[in-house]
C-alpha cells in the first residue's frame, strides 16, 4: 500500500537511458526477430492445435488444456486478426520475449552486470526462445510469477494483485509455480527457522481487505470477459483435472524420465558447464538454493507423467540464473587479472576449437562408416599439445592463472556451440521435425495444402459434399491446419460411400472396397520426431544420438496418414 500510494502522490522522475538499458535492449530486440520469424513459419504442432481446437471448435475430450487467461487475451485478436500462427502465438511470444528484460527488476539484488548477464543468457537459453513460440508454454505463468515476486517485494500491492490473478488463470502451468513456492518457503523455513512469507502475506491480506471493492471489480472484468467470450469458467479447474489425470498413466513411448536431463545437457551445455565452474568468492550467494532448485525441478518435471519438453525451462531458468553470478565474478576476477591474459586466452580458445572441429570430424567419420584413425591421432596430438600448453602456463606464471585461463577460454568455446544450439532449437535450420522440443511436428501441412488446393473445392461444380472428412482417430495438428481454411467433418470408423470431395485417413482400412476406386490418395507425414528419444540411455552409446546433436542426423520416427480426393473433383 506504500508503494501505490507513493507512486501516486510522489512526481514521475525520468531516468536517462544508460548502457544496460541498450544492452538489453539489443537481446531483446533480437530474439524478439527471431522468434518472429518461428512463429510465422513453423507450423502449429499436436499441443497447441489441442488448444486452438478446444477454442474455436469446443472439442469436449480436449477440456482442461486452454488457460482462462490465453483465451480471455486471444479469442478477441483471432476474431479481428484472423486465426494465423503469429496470432495465435502471439501472447506467448510477448511475454517470453518481456521475460529477457525482467532481471532489470532485480539489478539490486544480482548488481547491474549479473542482471545484464542474465538478460543475454535468457535471450539464448532454448528451453525460454522455444517457450516464447509455443502456445502451449509456459512464458505467461513465469512472466507473472516474476512481476509478482518483484511487485510485493517492493510492496506495490495493486500491481501485485493484479499480476497474481492473471498467474492464478494462466492454466496448469500455475502447479509447477505453486510447487517452486512451496519449496522455496520450506527451504526457507528450515534455514532461517521463520517463514519468509509470512509478513508478506499478511500484508496483503490486510491490504485486499481494505480494497474489496477495487478486487470485485476485477472478479466482474473477469466474469463478464469470459461471458462475452464463450469461455467455460470450469476450464479453471480443467487445467489441473487434466494434470492429475495424467498421474497413473503409463509414459507415452519416446518421453520417458530419462530423456528430459539428457535433452537438458543436449540443448543447453554452456548452462551445464556454469553450473560445474565452482565460485571464486562471495561464497553468501544463494548457490545452496539455486543448486537444490534446479536439482528438484529436474526431478518433479521428468517424473510427471503429464510433462511435455518444454518444461524444462523451470530448470533452464535458474541455471541461467547462478551461471549469471558465476560469470559476473569471473569478469570480475578478469579486470583484476594480468593484461597477458588476453593472450593466453585467445591462444587456449584457438586449441581448444581446433580440438572441437577434430571430434566433430571423427563423429562424421564413424557415423558413415569411414576410417577414423586420423582423426583419433589428430584428437590425440591436440590433447596431448592443450596440456603440455597448460603445464607451460601454469610453471611460467601460476596455476590459479592457468586455470582461470583454461576456465575463460573452455567458456567462450561453449558459448559459440551454445549459439549455434540455440538458433537449431528455433527449427530455422530447415528440419524442424529433428527438434524434440516440439513433441513432433506436422511435416507434410505444405503436402496437404496444395492437394486440397488444386482440388478446388470452392469452384468446383459436383454434388460432392465439400467438407473435409475425417475418419477415426487423427493427428490434431492435421485437423487444425485443414480447418483454419476449410469446414471439417469427423466422420466413422470407415466411409460406406464415395459422397465427400476430399477425406483424410490414418490408415487405408477406413476405406471399403466400393469407396476405395473412387479416391486417388496420397501419404503425408503428421507426426515426425527422433527415433533415439525412445531409449536415451542406449542411445548415448550410438551413433545415432552423437549424429544428431552435432548435425541434426538421425533415424526418425514418422507417423503417417493419407488425404484421399475424389476423382470426380477433376
Amino acid at each position: 500500500m506504500q508503494g501505490d500510494q507513493l507512486m501516486m502522490n510522489v512526481k514521475t522522475v525520468y531516468y536517462p537511458l544508460k548502457i544496460k538499458h541498450l544492452f538489453a535492449g539489443f537481446f531483446f530486440l533480437a530474439a524478439l526477430i527471431f522468434r518472429l520469424m518461428t512463429a510465422h513459419q513453423l507450423e502449429i504442432t499436436k499441443p497447441e492445435a489441442q488448444i486452438l481446437l478446444q477454442i474455436t471448435q469446443g472439442n469436449a475430450g480436449l477440456n482442461g488444456q486452454a488457460s482462462i487467461l490465453y483465451q480471455v487475451l486471444t479469442i478477441p485478436l483471432m476474431r479481428f486478426f484472423g486465426n494465423s500462427n503469429l496470432v495465435v502465438r502471439f501472447w506467448p511470444l510477448l511475454a517470453g520475449s518481456l521475460l529477457i528484460l525482467l532481471p532489470l527488476l532485480f539489478e539490486d539484488i544480482l548488481g547491474k552486470r549479473g542482471a545484464v548477464i542474465l538478460c543475454f543468457l535468457i535471450a539464448l537459453d532454448p528451453f525460454v526462445n522455444v517457450n516464447s513460440i509455443i502456445l502451449s508454454g509456459n512464458t505467461i505463468t513465469l512472466c507473472l510469477l516474476v512481476l509478482t515476486a518483484d511487485c510485493l517485494r517492493k510492496q506495490r500491492y495493486l500491481t501485485g494483485t493484479i499480476s497474481l490473478i492473471g498467474l492464478l488463470l494462466s492454466g496448469a502451468s500455475l502447479i509447477y509455480a505453486g510447487l517452486l513456492m512451496i519449496f522455496l518457503t520450506i527451504y526457507g523455513v528450515l534455514h532461517t527457522k521463520r517463514n519468509p512469507l509470512k509478513n508478506t502475506g499478511a500484508v496483503l491480506w490486510d491490504y485486499l481487505r481494505q480494497h474489496l471493492s477495487l478486487l470485485g471489480l476485477i472478479f466482474v472484468i473477469i466474469a463478464v470477459s469470459t461471458f462475452l467470450l464463450q469461455i467455460p469458467l470450469s476450464d479453471f479447474a480443467g487445467n489441473f483435472l487434466y494434470v492429475l489425470q495424467r498421474w497413473g498413466q503409463p509414459y507415452n513411448l519416446g518421453d520417458t524420465p530419462p530423456l528430459y536431463p539428457i535433452a537438458l545437457l543436449s540443448y543447453f551445455p554452456m548452462g551445464i558447464i556454469l553450473l560445474i565452474i565452482q565460485r571464486s568468492h562471495n561464497k553468501n550467494a544463494p548457490s545452496t538454493q539455486l543448486n537444490l532448485w534446479i536439482l528438484v525441478s529436474l526431478i518433479m518435471i521428468a517424473l510427471n507423467p503429464g510433462h511435455q519438453m518444454i518444461d524444462l525451462v523451470w530448470v533452464s531458468l535458474p541455471v541461467c540464473l547462478l551461471g549469471a553470478l558465476k560469470l559476473d565474478e569471473i569478469i570480475t576476477d578478469q579486470e583484476a587479472g594480468s593484461n597477458r591474459q588476453g593472450i593466453y586466452v585467445t591462444i587456449f580458445a584457438s586449441l581448444l576449437v581446433s580440438l572441437a572441429i577434430t571430434v566433430v570430424m571423427v563423429i562424421y567419420q564413424f557415423n558413415w562408416g569411414l576410417s577414423v584413425i586420423s582423426g583419433l591421432l589428430s584428437t590425440i596430438t591436440l590433447l596431448i599439445f592443450i596440456t603440455m600448453a597448460f603445464i607451460f602456463l601454469a610453471y611460467s606464471e601460476s596455476v590459479s592463472l592457468a586455470a582461470s585461463t583454461a576456465r575463460l577460454s573452455a567458456l567462450i568455446v561453449f558459448l559459440v556451440i551454445q549459439v549455434g544450439f540455440s538458433w537449431r532449437a528455433l527449427g530455422l535450420n530447415g528440419n524442424p521435425s529433428a527438434e524434440i522440443l516440439w513433441g513432433g511436428y506436422y511435416q507434410g501441412a505444405d503436402v496437404v495444402r496444395q492437394i486440397i488446393e488444386n482440388a478446388d473445392l470452392d469452384t468446383v461444380k459436383t454434388h460432392l459434399d465439400h467438407q473435409v472428412a475425417f475418419l477415426a482417430e487423427s493427428n490434431d495438428a492435421v485437423k487444425w491446419g485443414v480447418s483454419r481454411t476449410y469446414p471439417i467433418k469427423e466422420q466413422p470408423l470407415s466411409l460406406g460411400e464415395a459422397s465427400h470431395a476430399v477425406v483424410i485417413t490414418t490408415t487405408n482400412d477406413e476405406l471399403t472396397g466400393r469407396t476405395f476406386e473412387s479416391y486417388l490418395g496420397q501419404q503425408f507425414i503428421a507426426d515426425s520426431y527422433p527415433m533415439w528419444t525412445w531409449q536415451p540411455l542406449k542411445s548415448l552409446l550410438d551413433s545415432d544420438y552423437w549424429s544428431w546433436l552435432i548435425f541434426r542426423q538421425a533415424r526418425m520416427c514418422d507417423g503417417y496418414q493419407t488425404i484421399w480426393v475424389n476423382q470426380k473433383v477433376f
